[in-house]
């Protein structure tokens, strides 16, 4: 049985590897994002925010985008996680069917077995009790 986890992490693996694939193969892809911080600050400053908190909001906005963009989810990311999910959901479901069936069949016996061991017990103590 395969995590969610161990499929996530081995089609990232492939996803990676095709990536470099296409790198050497159609050059250099990149996808960049840009902001101007510049513009930005002015904006800030003009709103009525002072100039050094502007200025720290905009390098701090800097920052999560130029770090945080290779970190995103993609809906393939997000379907082959749910796929996933939905598979080590099932075979719990199906875990659990199984044993379920099982200790059907061990309370049957059990029961059974309790039958026979209380009428052998009822015959001997009648055997017992009634003289022949």
């Amino acid at each position: 049985m395969r995590s969610a986890r161990s499929i996530v992490e081995r089609r990232w693996a492939a996803a990676r590897l095709d990536a470099v694939v296409l790198v050497i193969r159609a050059e250099i892809v990149i996808i960049t994002v840009t902001f101007d911080t510049l513009a930005y600050v002015k904006t800030l400053r003009e709103a009525g925010i002072p100039e050094p908190q502007a200025e720290a909001q905009a390098s701090a906005l800097a920052n999560v985008l130029r770090s945080g963009t290779g970190e995103l989810a993609t809906k393939q990311d997000i379907r082959e996680l749910a796929l996933a999910t939905k598979h080590d959901r099932n075979d719990a479901v199906q875990r659990i069917h199984d044993e379920m069936k099982l200790l059907k069949w061990m309370v049957g016996l059990s029961l059974a077995l309790s039958a026979a061991t209380l009428t052998l017990l009822g015959r001997v103590a009648i055997s017992l009790l009634m003289p022949h």
